[in-house]
């Protein structure tokens, strides 16, 4: 797995390069902080390789709310 964006203390995306599979990465909580992963879909990669910064959206999202993305959870 390799990093290719990090925003510090908030998100990552990552590439599994034998797969070539795209990832989200984001860090949720307060007082007990966990990570929260999800598969990239294609157009979800696409704006992320048109901009990196691109996600943030996303991520804001997930950190709000990752109960609503349980279906997507890896």
């Amino acid at each position: 797995m390799r990093t290719l964006y990090e925003n510090p203390y908030f998100y990552s995306v990552l590439r599994d390069e034998k797969t070539n599979e795209y990832f989200l990465e984001v860090t949720c909580g307060t007082t007990a902080v966990f990570l929260f992963r999800i598969k990239l879909r294609k157009n979800e990669i696409e704006k992320f390789l048109a901009d990196e910064n691109a996600l943030e959206p996303l991520a804001y999202q997930i950190m709000d709310a990752p109960g609503s993305f349980l279906k997507r959870k890896i």
